[in-house]
């Protein structure tokens, strides 16, 4: 997978529910996108250290604190630019596969 594409499920997941990595990595899984550790970790620093997202205080289900990531606006604002160019290579494809119907097989 890119690491646009990564970027942008990380933030999609992000902004519908509180996340820390380890449950962020459970959710990803379940829906059948396997992004390592080694590369999930990098990239939640990377995204914070650019202020796409912030750390808040969580709390587990047995009542101990654990650091999880939200959405700031300029979060909101990379996600819509991230959908807009997956939208337009979703275009490009179609438009190819119009053109070249045996590539689409």
């Amino acid at each position: 997978m890119s690491k646009n594409f990564n970027e942008m499920i990380i933030l999609m997941m992000i902004t519908t529910g509180t996340y820390n990595g380890i449950l962020l990595l459970d959710a990803l899984k379940k829906l059948g996108i396997d992004i390592p550790e080694g590369t999930i970790y990098p990239l939640l620093r990377k995204m914070r250290k650019e202020g796409l997202i912030k750390n808040i205080l969580g709390e587990t289900d047995t009542g101990s604190s654990v650091k999880c990531y939200c959405l700031t606006s300029k979060g909101v604002d990379r996600l819509s630019q991230l959908k807009a160019e997956w939208r337009k290579k979703e275009e490009l494809v179609s438009n190819i596969q119009k053109i070249a119907p045996a590539a689409g097989a």
